[in-house]
């Protein structure tokens, strides 16, 4: 399985749907705040309902705004994280429990990838894992997981000699490049 699903592609798609139910949220509530205006000249009404949507837009957008500028933080691994990464990444997680479990199923799988242990442990050890993925959080994780049945061999095989194809990819890469 390639370490980039590992790390982002599965969590991110977590990220935006976290992004995504904050401002769905927020709209909410902006409808939720204009029905209950009680205010009779059509005129003073519709100037409050802009005024209420425009607070809410720029609410939106500040929070979703300052979730995307902390993505990176979030997408690095637990023990790479310094300053005031450990913290921030403990606020967010702690605010949406979406985000949280996500955050937490990447992590122990990045454990089992680094883990020294066997071939037959780590199939232990990814079934276990796989069993253990709330519903919720299976529609993120599909990618790693349908990479996991097709290639289920392969990984495994990562454990015993602790090789990718990482070289064989660069330089065709590389080969392609002189090619062109």
């Amino acid at each position: 399985v390639r370490r980039v699903l590992f790390r982002s592609n599965c969590f991110k798609a977590v990220i935006r749907a976290v992004g995504d139910d904050i401002i769905a949220g927020i709209e909410s509530d902006c409808a939720s705040r204009i029905a209950k205006l009680e205010i009779k000249d059509e005129a003073k009404r519709k100037l409050e309902e802009r005024k209420i949507r425009k607070e809410v837009r720029d609410a939106a957008h500040k929070l979703k705004g300052e979730l995307n500028g902390q993505r990176f933080t979030l997408l690095k691994k637990k023990n790479t994280l310094k300053g005031g990464g450990p913290g921030m990444v403990n606020w967010w997680l702690s605010r949406y429990p979406l985000l949280k479990n996500g955050h937490e199923f990447r992590e122990r799988l990045i454990e089992i990838w680094n883990s020294k242990i066997s071939p037959k442990e780590a199939a232990i050890l990814f079934k276990r894992w796989k069993k253990s993925i709330p519903e919720e959080l299976r529609k993120f994780f599909d990618p790693v997981l349908s990479l996991m049945s097709h290639f289920g061999e392969e990984n495994i095989a990562f454990f015993e000699e602790r090789v990718t194809s990482g070289y064989n990819e660069s330089m065709v890469g590389r080969i392609k490049h002189y090619y062109y």
